[in-house]
């Protein structure tokens, strides 16, 4: 019986393993733990997983992402079609699959592989994080940044609550919840600080001592995450944002090798982080409805 255990076996044993299939972060993201640990054996050995968040909607099963988590999927060593077959059959039961699929996985999924539908979708990555640097950047964010720097400072933060605060003004501008329950903000924070793999910064105003803008980056083995961003309304003029991550991508440089940005389908914030040297990415939203009913539905046009 696959078990909890082989899925925790294969991450001790697979320093590749990205940062959001690691088995602590799959927990903190769920909150409640409810995710399935999919994992093919040979020969009694974990050779592929693919985490399966679960969640009830209506009467149907949902087979999806969780809370600020970007990307799921398969990994494995040695990636091969096949391999992610066996992983497909070891789904737990579901009504609906939707996920968005590691970068870099795209030959795994081919058009009109047995009713699996595949939407393009992207993100903004450094590719060489090494070989970045200022000249890269667009010339308004070089004149963002020039800006910031003449007022602003930055300093590294472990308080929470900081960031917190910067974050949910952002949200709260827009007239907008913060799209993601508290209780897993805390949770990824202290998880992924313990296991250190998280580094959070605030630019802050040196007169006033008024936050303005902040990052958190968490990172695996090879790449850092731009997860969460906020600044205070007041002080979007003084270009806050620019200049915390710059600095995080400099200081992540020094041990990473890829800055992923996660995002944006936003016009707008996809301009900001090509602006920062930003080159687009491929990632695939895969679906697939195995409920008979939804099928009907959406064939009609009613789903």
């Amino acid at each position: 019986m696959i078990s909890r255990e082989h899925y925790e076996a294969f991450a001790r044993n697979c320093p590749s393993l990205p940062l959001f299939l690691q088995p602590w972060w799959l927990d903190a993201a769920s909150g409640d733990g409810n995710w399935v640990p999919v994992v093919v054996l040979h020969e009694g050995v974990p050779v592929g997983v693919w985490p399966v968040p679960l969640r009830k909607k209506g009467p149907f099963t949902v087979a999806g992402m969780l809370h600020l988590t970007d990307y799921l999927g398969p990994w494995m060593p040695s990636l091969s079609i096949p391999l992610v077959e066996e992983l497909k059959e070891s789904f737990p039961k579901y009504d609906v699959f939707c996920q968005n699929i590691l970068p870099g996985l795209e030959f795994l999924f081919l058009p009109g592989q047995k009713g699996w539908e595949i939407k393009e979708r992207h993100t903004r990555c450094i590719l060489d994080l090494k070989e970045w640097n200022e000249t890269q950047m667009l010339p308004r964010a070089r004149a963002s940044l020039k800006k910031a720097k003449a007022n602003l400072q930055v300093c590294e933060t472990q308080d929470s609550d900081r960031v917190w605060v910067l974050l949910k003004m952002s949200f709260e501008r827009q007239n907008l919840a913060v799209p993601f329950p508290e209780a897993v903000y805390r949770s990824l924070f202290q998880a992924g600080e313990s296991r250190g793999c998280l580094r959070a910064w605030v630019a802050f105003d040196p007169v006033s001592r008024r936050d303005c803008s902040t990052v958190a980056i968490f990172n695996d083995q090879s790449t850092a995450y731009y997860l969460l961003g906020g600044n205070d309304p007041d002080l979007r003029n003084m270009n806050g944002s620019s200049l915390v991550l710059f600095h995080a991508i400099v200081e992540m440089q020094r041990t990473m090798e890829r800055f992923d940005f996660l995002g944006s389908m936003i016009p707008s914030v996809d301009s900001f982080f090509e602006s920062l040297g930003g080159k687009r990415a491929t990632v695939l939203e895969v679906s697939h409805l195995r409920s008979p009913l939804l099928r009907v539905a959406k064939f009609i046009g009613v789903a």
